[in-house]
């Protein structure tokens, strides 16, 4: 069989070189393209047809699946699988690259086609990517204040900054992974699978293939998957890893060293590109890394039976969003080696074809008697079991473990967090439970650039240091470079449900940019002011915080100088203050379900302002959105605040422009300028009809109302004296959120157009 196969391999490359010298013959016109056509033809013809010598195919003979790399293109492999279960046959090995990993991967563990093609379905891939941290298991702090950074640059204790080796550092596609193959975490030899199997990864320092056939199932076939610069290499016992389908795209030989005697191989592969689709640096790279990835597939072709090649030229491996065609094209070419699958059946008469199949076991109820904590970890046990949520000993679920997981990488403090089930030996009917943690320096450098109507251009700065004076500290130092100088500095003691503390010192240099024109209609030209607090808070899930503190605040409120009525008035003001703060949201810029509540109440009792009498502000904003459909949702930005007594001028409410930064009481109203009117009582209402015209590209249609009232008793709910409607456009890109918007103004009765671009700050 073998002498055979090889003499195939060498009469195509025979027939590859003859194409070649005709090639050249047809520019001189000496032979005809028909003849080239049919040698073509020739040598495909391997593809979907089965090549056995059946003298040497022994009774019930073993067959063998190799699945290829391919990315989103790996789809296709579940078709082919189905096929192959319908037609009769039993596979007693798989062997698989990348994509071709993963599918083989949960085809070994005893999973069917339709539970893997139910798993994939489910799964938003390029959010598996791009945004591994659950926003719901955010630490509540992170939420509040660092949800507005472009670019984070880590550095160590000696001053070194770190690149990111990749977009995404894999633990998404790890905790899925190990979430699908918990029914097998306690199995180390791939071979003693239900199905036996092995893949195939690149050793990133030496360059060698390596087969992954022992170990942690779901880390050897991360390792197999790791695309460079989409994952960080993955390690393994100090060994580096990075996608197999760079040395091994195809691992037929690895199978018929293990006595396979037929091999089934799907090649996703679609080859070099040519000529005229070569146009950028990356496609140059693509093509020179296929030089080697090509040569050692038509290799690894020679060992294969059967070739089936699901037509997929016009697809990409990062086509994620296409699964349903791509499934289609892998059931078309299973459909047309339907009849070679049942030769293999029929050689193989095995009446026991189809494995046994296991549910994915996300609910199944695992009661837990004892957890272990292993890897680079200088936190206490007591912290990490708070994050996770799991009472030990006690009942819970993989679906219960997979949150407690997210909860604890949303956290920031480790590069990757998975974990193993493992039946207690000591216990029956109980589980064991590692958590392999893998603890990361947090210190950094980060970048944020944003630009709005109010505050301009502005550059952040931001340095973020941990474990200064405390294991669960972190101190947080902005700095905003703009016409609108501004700092804020946060110092937090992070004890999760247990009263946390933190500190907060502010700075803040705002300067009225309005024209010569403008200038009557104000009094204020500048405010400067300086605030520092310290509170105590405590949070539930990540979710709900309520806190107490006191506030020491100075503010200076200028004129202009042309503005004889106004003194310049600088006062400083002491007071406690209360707080309730909820953040369900999921998308902190474009939410479509959830709510955020931000209330709080101060007693204004020190102060040498002029004329000077405590007073009590209550303010709290609501936003909260409902979903219609699933790219439809209503929007609500709603604000109350009240003053009891007559406030400080630096306390009173003010609104209009558009901003969403935080500036005593001055609250956003579109269509009108920045701080248009005052008083010191305020109501806001803000809703929109939003729609989801592509992945992360919005419209929307809004209407704004406000009463503005110096008395609470002229406060009118249903009848307002400023009011706006309009239309926007929003995208959620990777810099920030974008926002145009186009505003008409019933109270100046002309239209106003804005722009917002990047995080808030």
């Amino acid at each position: 069989m073998q002498i055979l196969l090889i003499l195939y391999t060498i009469v195509t490359y025979i027939l590859q070189t003859i194409i070649y010298i005709f090639a050249i013959m047809i520019f001189r016109k000496k032979i005809s393209i028909f003849f080239i056509v049919f040698l073509i033809a020739l040598i495909n013809y391997k593809a979907q047809t089965l090549i056995i010598d059946k003298t040497h195919i022994k009774k019930n003979p073993k067959v063998g699946l190799v699945l290829s790399g391919g990315g989103a293109k790996g789809f296709a492999h579940v078709e082919v699988i189905e096929a192959i279960e319908k037609a009769g046959i039993k596979i007693d090995y798989i062997s698989g690259t990348s994509m071709g990993a993963i599918v083989g991967s949960l085809y070994a563990a005893g999973y069917s086609p339709k539970e893997i093609k139910k798993a994939i379905e489910n799964i938003d891939f390029v959010g598996l990517f791009l945004q591994e941290k659950d926003r719901s298991f955010i630490p509540f702090i992170d939420k509040s204040y660092r949800d507005k950074y472009l670019f984070t640059l880590p550095f160590d204790n000696k001053l070194k900054f770190t690149l990111p080796t990749a977009i995404s550092k894999g633990q998404g596609s790890l905790l899925l992974l190990t979430n699908l193959l918990s029914n097998v975490h306690d199995i180390k030899d791939y071979s003693k699978l239900p199905i036996p199997f092995l893949c195939i990864a690149t050793n990133l320092e030496t360059g060698d293939e390596e087969q992954m056939e022992n170990g942690f199932l779901p880390l050897s076939v991360l390792a197999s998957a790791a695309y460079p610069s989409l994952i960080e290499p993955i390690k393994i016992n100090n060994k580096l890893y990075i996608d197999g389908g760079i040395v091994d795209n195809f691992p037929a030989k690895a199978l018929k060293d293990k006595g396979i005697d037929i091999i089934i191989g799907v090649d996703l592969g679609s080859g070099l590109q040519k000529a005229e689709d070569i146009k950028s640096l990356i496609n140059v790279i693509n093509q020179i890394i296929s030089y080697r990835i090509n040569m050692k597939t038509d290799f690894e072709r020679s060992y294969v039976n059967l070739l089936i090649k699901p037509d997929l030229k016009d697809y990409s491996v990062t086509d994620f969003d296409k699964k349903d065609s791509i499934l289609l094209k892998g059931k078309l070419a299973a459909e047309k080696a339907y009849i070679e699958l049942k030769k293999i059946a029929k050689l193989q008469n095995n009446k026991d074809t189809i494995n046994n199949t296991k549910e994915i076991p996300v609910n199944k109820n695992l009661y837990v008697t004892t957890l272990n904590i292993e890897g680079k970890n200088s936190y206490d046990s007591k912290y990490i079991k708070r994050k996770i949520g799991i009472e030990i000993p006690g009942n819970t679920s993989i679906k219960d473990i997979s949150k407690g997981i997210s909860a604890l990488y949303s956290t920031g403090n480790f590069n990757r967090v998975y974990y193993q089930i493992q039946n207690n030996k000591e216990k029956n009917d109980s589980i064991k439970l590692t958590l392999f943690l893998d603890e990361k320096n947090n210190n950094s450098l980060k970048l944020g650039i944003h630009y709005d109507d109010v505050y301009k251009a502005s550059i952040l700065t931001n340095i973020t240091l941990y474990k200064l004076l405390f294991k669960n500290s972190s101190l947080s130092t902005d700095i905003v470079f703009s016409n609108n100088f501004r700092t804020y500095i946060n110092y937090f003691i992070d004890n999760g449900v247990y009263p946390s503390i933190g500190f907060n010192t502010n700075f803040n240099a705002f300067n009225f940019n309005y024209s010569d024109l403008k200038k009557s209609k104000y009094i204020i030209n500048r405010i400067r002011n300086f605030d520092q607090q310290i509170y105590f808070q405590s949070t539930l899930k990540e979710k709900y915080a309520v806190g107490l503190g006191l506030e020491y605040s100075y503010i200076n409120f200028s004129p202009f100088k042309s503005n004889p009525t106004f003194l310049k008035d600088e006062s400083y003001f002491i007071n406690p203050y209360f707080y309730i703060k909820v953040d369900t949201r999921d998308n902190a810029n474009f939410s479509s379900r959830g709510f955020k509540i931000n209330a709080i109440a101060k007693q204004i009792l020190v102060s040498n302002a002029p004329n000077f009498n405590d007073f009590t502000i209550i303010k709290g904003d609501l936003n909260f959105s409902i979903p219609i459909t699933k790219k439809l949702f209503i929007e609500n930005q709603d604000f109350l605040g009240t003053s009891f007594n007559s406030p400080a001028m630096q306390y009173k409410y003010y609104i209009g422009g558009y901003f969403e930064q935080e500036l005593y009481n001055f609250k956003r109203f579109l269509g009108l300028p920045f701080a248009y009117t005052s008083g010191n009582h305020l109501i806001s209402l803000y809703s929109s009809i939003n729609y989801k015209i592509l992945k992360n590209h919005y419209a929307k249609l809004y209407v704004n109302y406000a009463n503005v009232e110096n008395y609470f008793k002229d406060i009118k709910y249903f009848n307002y004296k400023y009011s706006s409607y309009g239309i926007g456009y929003g995208y959620d890109s990777p810099f920030g959120p974008i926002n145009l918007l186009y505003t008409y103004s019933v109270n100046q009765k002309k239209g106003v157009f804005s722009v917002g671009l990047g995080y808030w700050f």
